[in-house]
């Protein structure tokens, strides 16, 4: 339904549910793919040339789709029609810091994203809205 990296859609749950938010490392970098167009890089390697992706990696993403964890916060907030309080931890530190190239999958498998960071917001924030889920603290939602 949403985003590949998990922290968006848990940043959506806790904004929309609890309006509060606590955020380590605002500045921190991280790239985002909604699960349905990971979903489409997998197809695309299935359908490829043995040749062409036989030992290879490739970064599933689209570099328009890196953001800092505080600018994700924003762009959730800006969905939202209502005040929500977040309360950010500095880190200077985090080995998980990082922009990603995503040239390989667009050059070999021309891949390109289909959905953005925010079509997956408003795909969580609208399922949470419409109760389709009955406790969406429950571990079976978590990576």
């Amino acid at each position: 339904m949403a985003m590949g990296n998990w922290m968006s859609n848990e940043f959506t749950r806790d904004l929309v549910t609890k309006r509060h938010l606590v955020i380590f490392g605002a500045q921190f970098w991280r790239p985002y793919i909604h699960v349905r167009d990971a979903a489409e890089v997998f197809r695309l390697v299935l359908a490829a040339p043995l040749e062409c992706v036989a030992g290879q990696v490739f970064n599933a993403g689209d570099s328009s789709q890196n953001y800092q964890k505080g600018q994700l916060v924003e762009m959730i907030r800006a969905q939202l029609d209502f005040e929500t309080q977040v309360e950010q931890v500095e880190r200077q530190e985090d080995p998980r810091d990082y922009r990603v190239s995503f040239d390989k999958v667009r050059k070999h498998l021309a891949f390109s994203a289909s959905r953005t960071v925010e079509d997956g917001i408003r795909e969580v924030r609208t399922a949470i809205e419409d109760g389709l889920f009955t406790d969406v603290d429950d571990a079976r939602y978590r990576n």
